[in-house]
């Protein structure tokens, strides 16, 4: 994969004892994997906030047009 497409950062969760107010929206956290997306041309890396590269385990997401 071309090295252009740079690592960002995402933000991650943190635990509060109450939920903000206004107008949000919420996702449960389950188990399992969460990856990232980047994209530039038709080069697409998924990888994971720790920058596990997710190419080889997921190669359909890969082939995103």
């Amino acid at each position: 994969m071309t090295s252009n497409l740079s690592f960002i950062e995402p933000m991650k969760a943190l635990p509060v004892r109450d939920l903000p107010t206004g107008d949000w929206l919420y996702e449960m956290k389950f188990d399992g994997y969460r990856a990232l997306a980047f994209k530039s041309g038709k080069n697409v890396r998924l990888i994971s906030r720790n920058q596990t590269d997710f190419g080889n385990d997921y190669p359909p997401g890969l082939s995103i047009p």
